[in-house]
């Protein structure tokens, strides 16, 4: 099992170092093709909805698919709409190519959970599942260093080298992983394809508690995904940075992202209290937001960037570990649902307030953390009561 483990996970990182090649260079590109302002936001949000909606079908389907066969589908599907981004001359077309490209992103990433969450069993099922989600953190910031070098030398060459990255890890994951988890049969209706099916299985469990948890996780999502898009636009539109930047500072805040954890939340959560935690660290990236908001000079505006992007990384392992506290997968699902519609309408939003003024999504994602510090210390004190 172990010696399965580690060649998909090698893979597995070598299929996401691939994905985030291209994130690096994107506003660049966005900029030759003298796009609109928003299209950052709405090609993002785009590919969004479509992940969204097609979630429950690959949920589904992956089992009766098999695993290993839904990942490498998937990979090649996500192959042609990237291409299709890259072959797009108008808005129009590269906002097809996004919707197409969303269509095949749950495809991979769920069958990938689902194959190794049976591998690991019961017994070793979360441990396998969190030195995935480290090896996708890891891979992706190295996947964002690798596309912004190969941006600086051409457009081209970041793709080409996307592509050539995401099918070598399908057809290694073709050969080399056996199939060896029995097919699913049950039948499917219509009803386990509805992308809202969670809100509706919320009717028999929802609480005032879950309710306000649920609210604090759409903002909290908005804010990554709002803060995310601009951020990776803004420094190449305001500081005419090059691709590498872009690239490097990304692979930064990867590590960063890993430093805090494997060291902070660790810490918090021996202490407990991860309700009365999440609402400090809802706090401190709001103060973050909006002292990069007043920077005006670069070193600054980095500075306070990487101290939102700490708080980023900290609160979201807080967030699934709550999300899945009661151990019912109802409430999870609905848990997810709301993070992805956040990040649908973080992604949205960033792209249409970035045409009004440049720093304006930065004060939308403030409030969305600050929003989301008070549904969690509103939270907290249900605990209490």
């Amino acid at each position: 099992m172990k010696r399965k483990f580690i060649l998909f996970s090698v893979l597995y990182g070598l299929l996401f170092i691939g994905t985030n090649m291209v994130h690096a260079i994107t506003p660049a590109f966005f900029q030759s093709r003298a796009f609109g302002d928003y299209m950052f936001g709405v090609a993002f949000g785009c590919m969004s909805l479509t992940n969204f909606l097609l979630s429950p079908f690959w949920g589904t389907y992956a089992g009766r698919l098999g695993y290993i066969r839904c990942f490498v589908f998937g990979i090649a599907g996500y192959v042609v709409g990237q291409l299709l981004f890259y072959l797009a001359r108008t808005e129009l077309a590269a906002i097809l190519a996004r919707l197409f490209t969303g269509l095949f992103v749950s495809s991979f990433s769920i069958s990938g959970v689902l194959y190794i969450s049976a591998l690991g069993g019961a017994e070793k099922r979360g441990k396998y599942v969190a030195y995935l989600a480290a090896v996708q953190t890891a891979c992706g910031a190295a996947g964002y260093f690798l596309g912004g070098m190969l941006g600086t030398v051409s457009f081209a060459a970041a793709f080409i080298g996307q592509a050539a990255i995401c099918l070598a890890s399908a057809l290694l994951a073709a050969l080399l992983v056996k199939e060896d988890h029995p097919r699913q049969q049950e039948p499917v209706s219509l009803r386990m394809l509805n992308p809202f099916r969670s809100f509706l299985d919320l009717r028999g469990i929802m609480t005032g508690m879950l309710a306000v948890f649920l609210a604090a996780t759409f903002f909290s999502s908005f804010t990554t995904n709002c803060f995310d898009n601009t951020f990776n636009y803004y420094i190449r539109d305001q500081f005419s940075f090059p691709t590498s930047y872009n690239g490097a500072i990304r692979a930064a805040v990867g590590l960063l992202g890993m430093t805090a954890n494997f060291l902070l939340n660790p810490l918090l959560a021996r202490r407990g209290r991860l309700r009365r935690s999440i609402v400090w660290v809802f706090f401190a990236g709001t103060l973050a937001l909006l002292a990069l908001t007043a920077a005006r000079t670069i070193p600054l505006f980095l500075i306070f960037s990487m101290g939102y992007y700490l708080a980023n990384a900290v609160y979201l392992p807080i967030q699934q570990t709550l999300g899945a506290e009661d151990g019912r997968g109802t409430a999870y699902g609905a848990f997810m649902s709301i993070r992805s519609l956040g990040q649908m309408a973080g992604g949205l939003l960033a792209g249409l307030l970035y045409t009004v003024g440049a720093r304006i999504p930065f004060y939308a994602a403030a409030l969305g953390f600050l929003l989301a510090m008070v549904f969690s210390m509103i939270n907290e004190k249900q605990t209490q009561a």
